[in-house]
């Protein structure tokens, strides 16, 4: 027969491992959860003041949007028209005559592909004027209100002398 020793140890026992079978399966997966739930909380509001900042930046960008109004339109002016490039063209034509040169365009190659620039127009020039000329109508292009870049240059002698120079000019324009 058992003792009574001998049930009180049996029943403590019991009882022990029914406690620790209750923390192992009760209480610890609520921590866990607890744990888990504490650092989806922490995100959440971290990502709450990402956005709240996002905001407050968006108001101050209204309240200060007058203020950038004319250099919105500055950097605006600063593409060619992609659909009416007419501007530019006369631009071109302009400027050449300023400075005392001949000047051909070959037809704008429009093209809608994207390179690294954004959206551009190619244009092919063919200018004839002594060579002092030439140089200033590059010194006026580099410091026309578009965004351009000479993509090729060829610059010939004519056989006239009274020609003076052939310069092919191939340039990129940003478009919008």
């Amino acid at each position: 027969m058992i003792s009574m020793k001998q049930k009180i140890n049996i029943t403590l026992l019991t009882l022990a491992l029914l406690i620790l079978f209750l923390i192992i399966f009760g209480v610890s997966p609520i921590f866990s959860q607890i744990k888990k739930e504490s650092e989806n909380f922490i995100t959440q509001r971290n990502k709450l003041a990402e956005l709240e900042l996002k905001i407050q930046n968006f108001k101050n960008f209204e309240d200060n949007f007058k203020q950038y109004q004319p250099n919105f339109q500055k950097i605006d002016g600063l593409f060619i028209s992609y659909s009416e490039p007419i501007k530019f063209i006369e631009f071109l034509e302009k400027e050449a005559a300023n400075s005392k040169l001949s000047i051909e365009i070959t037809p704008p190659i429009l093209s809608k592909t994207k390179n690294e620039l954004g959206i551009v127009v190619d244009f092919h020039l063919i200018l004839k004027g002594e060579f002092a000329d030439f140089s200033e109508f590059l010194e006026k292009l580099e410091a026309a209100p578009y965004l351009v870049r000479v993509s090729n240059l060829d610059i010939r002698k004519n056989a006239k002398p009274e020609v003076g120079i052939t310069a092919n000019l191939s340039i990129i324009a940003l478009a919008k």
